[in-house]
């Protein structure tokens, strides 16, 4: 009976997989260890450390808020008050301080006596310090210009100076770590969360003498409070008070902050809203606003801000809604009605690429030589959005109005005429009631100047669109046509520096480009495009990456989520940008379409740089080789791509020889493994011969020069 009994376990245990016979041991051997009764459970990490690296220090920049006045608005700044009041708020303040982990333990610290007298010690200097002199000698008024990086930095540190912060942490050990933390804390990534334990390990709690004698775990909970009362607290209210904190417009640094004197943004806003009056607005009284909310129709109300454009002198209003309008539940049916509507005008080019990649495919058929001269026009539409007449808007939107349509479009031409903008200046509310133009920032403003520029081509320009050796598109606020017709390229030339006063619609002359006028000029910009006549290719526009950081180029996850598998897709989907058939297909000449493969191949491995060093290396961590490998390795694969794209004029190999050749120049950075140089060289060696060789290194010698002042730190400057 035994015998037949282990014999069919036996059996049994035969059918089994690994895994199941794996669970299966482990099972026993939990079930032979013998248990032991009336032993209190005691968990290993009690005392475990007052901070975590999922409790985030965020910044609230105020974008939307106005101030003019250089003054620093919270109560433990307030002179009225005297020194024990203002120590009392400060240390209540900093017991209420989410640090994740509370111990009753570190606020009797915090209300002991050594504290207090550091404390008072620290305020009582700060307030002798003459702010309005040192700030005029650190970052003087240079309109229309902003505080540069290092001026705003020896402002602060003077000021670290002068009321000894240092001796909060030990005296002078760690003056240098403070004021390199406080510098990248200051010129961080806008919306970026930073991981306060990564903070709290730069200092060596055992310098601080006013915490020696207590637990490691408290003093480092303690320490931890104090690192984020210093920085989201009184660094950040002494900026916020003196300096106007706002982004930028700029494609690939639309994270990087900028600091403002208040005068200075004082003088731009006005100058925005004066403008802005002139055309576009009509002031509202706060009882005006009060009526027509309680009138039938509600309006659309939305918060206006501005962003500083690229030249220094003009800002560019950016809109928000902040109150959903009376409309707001059939959004879905008005977007698709005018979704339809805009897909009726001819010559519309999507940002994909893809309407271009067609239109200059074909007209490259027409041409009856392959060396036939081309003449170019491209111009740029001043204030698109801004220059839309509204009652020209409702007439277009009416021709195209059906039994179907009449509800939705009437309900939108309410929305468009009963639109209120708010700012925010010097702690109050001003009103205005659009009276022309488009907001930017409002969820329909694009789709409506596709109709109004797409029917003013359509209307205006029929002579153009009827060239049959002639290629004539539009793209937001910018126009392109070519034409083997030296004739009707004047022609469209003369129409651009009339434009068409009666629509509003008037071309910038500054950035009009054309060879007409000198026929050595070869490249046009279009629409993140460059389009180069003499070996008919299109490449990718990379300028937009010159001289810039990286780190300002992206969003970047909360702390919440995992950073290692964040950063391998993140980097997958960045291999995969740009590879579309405009960039690599046929009719592109080969040198070409090997310089775009190399300068994205550059541009996504600087972004995988800067995502190591910030996510990582900044926070205390080690990059794991292997992870790393086939994370780089899942990119390169995107790549490939660009030879189906190409229908194999690029071969695999060259794709291989370029990212490796790349890689093995990226890793000259510290933030990558010496194992990973090692790799990328011993795939190189083993791969096939090429030869193009030389051709392919010059290639990437010269992405350099592309794309030059590229860099990937995080430590920003």
């Amino acid at each position: 009976m035994v015998e037949a009994f282990n014999a069919n376990c036996t059996k049994e245990w035969s059918n089994l997989s690994k895994s199941q016979k794996r669970k299966l041991r482990r099972t026993e051997k939990t079930k032979s260890k013998p248990k032991v009764q009336n032993t209190p459970k005691f968990k290993e990490n009690v005392h475990k450390t007052g901070y975590k690296y999922n409790t985030p220090i965020v910044r609230k920049l105020g974008l939307y808020k106005n101030s003019t006045k250089e003054k620093i608005r919270f109560s433990f700044f307030n002179i009225r008050l005297s020194l024990d009041q203002k120590v009392e708020r400060i240390i209540e303040s900093i017991k209420r301080m989410e640090v994740g982990g509370n111990y009753p333990e570190s606020n009797q610290i915090f209300e002991g006596r050594e504290f207090r007298r550091l404390l008072s010690d620290v305020l009582f200097r700060f307030s002798k310090i003459p702010l309005k002199l040192i700030l005029d000698g650190h970052c003087p008024v240079s309109a229309p210009d902003f505080v540069p990086g290092n001026q705003l930095y020896a402002f602060v540190r003077s000021i670290l100076h002068r009321c000894h912060v240092y001796q909060l942490f030990g005296g002078n050990r760690h003056r240098k770590m403070l004021d390199r933390l406080m510098r990248r804390y200051l010129n961080s990534p806008r919306l970026m969360e930073m991981p306060l334990g990564g903070l709290v390990q730069k200092f060596n709690i055992k310098d601080m003498a006013w915490l020696s004698d207590q637990p490691h775990y408290l003093a480092q909970n303690v320490a931890a409070k104090l690192i984020k009362w210093l920085f989201g607290a009184f660094f950040e209210q002494i900026v916020q008070g003196l300096f106007k904190i706002t982004d930028v417009s700029q494609r690939n640094c639309k994270k990087k902050v900028l600091y403002y004197r208040r005068s200075v943004w004082k003088e731009l806003i006005h100058k925005g809203l004066e403008k802005l009056t002139k055309n576009n607005y009509i002031k509202m009284s706060k009882d005006q606003l009060e009526q027509l909310k309680s009138s039938r129709t509600s309006p659309n109300i939305s918060e206006l801000r501005f962003l500083p454009k690229f030249n220094k002198f003009d800002v560019r209003p950016i809109v928000k809604t902040v109150q959903k309008d009376s409309y707001a539940s059939s959004h879905i049916s008005m977007q698709k009605v005018l979704q339809s509507i805009a897909a009726r005008f001819p010559a519309k080019s999507d940002l994909s690429g893809k309407t271009l990649h067609l239109a200059w495919t074909k007209f490259l058929t027409t041409l009856s030589l392959p060396e036939e001269k081309i003449y170019c026009v491209v111009a740029d539409i001043i204030d698109a959005f801004g220059s839309i007449k509204l009652t020209e808007l409702k007439r277009i939107l009416k021709k195209y109005k059906t039994v179907e349509n009449e509800t939705t479009l009437n309900n939108i031409n309410t929305r468009i005429f009963l639109h209120v903008v708010r700012v925010h200046v010097d702690g109050q509310w001003k009103n205005f009631i659009v009276k022309n133009g488009v907001l930017q920032g409002d969820p329909f403003s694009s789709l409506l100047s596709d109709i109004y520029y797409g029917y003013l081509t359509k209307k205006r320009m029929v002579e153009f669109l009827q060239d049959k050796k002639g290629m004539l598109l539009r793209g937001a606020d910018d126009f392109l046509y070519m034409t083997t017709s030296k004739e009707l390229a004047h022609k469209f030339l003369a129409v651009i520096n009339e434009g068409f006063p009666s629509h509003g619609c008037n071309f910038n002359k500054t950035k009009t480009q054309t060879n007409l006028l000198d026929e050595s000029i070869d490249s046009f910009s279009y629409c993140g495009s460059i389009i180069q006549l003499s070996n008919r290719s299109i490449c990718p526009n990379m300028d937009s990456y010159s001289n810039s950081n990286m780190s300002y180029a992206q969003s970047w996850p909360s702390m919440n989520k995992p950073p290692g598998l964040w950063i391998c897709n993140k980097f997958i989907s960045l291999c995969g940008l740009k590879l579309s058939s405009l960039y690599f297909n046929d009719t592109n000449p080969k040198e070409s379409c090997l310089k775009s493969l190399a300068a994205n191949v550059y541009i996504a491995l600087k972004r995988l740089t800067v995502m190591l060093d910030v996510l990582i290396k900044c926070r205390g961590g080690t990059i794991q080789e292997k992870w790393l490998w086939n994370c780089l390795l899942q990119g390169f694969r995107r790549f490939m791509k660009a030879c189906y794209n190409t229908n194999f004029k690029i071969t695999q190999t060259e794709v291989r020889y370029i990212c490796l050749r790349t890689l093995i120049k990226e890793c000259k950075s510290s933030i990558y493994p010496r194992c990973i140089l090692k790799g990328a060289k011993a795939s190189l060696t083993k791969s096939l011969s090429i030869p193009n060789k030389c051709l392919l290194d010059q290639i990437i010698l010269n992405v350099v020069k592309v794309v030059p002042g590229v860099t990937s730190t995080a430590d920003w400057k």
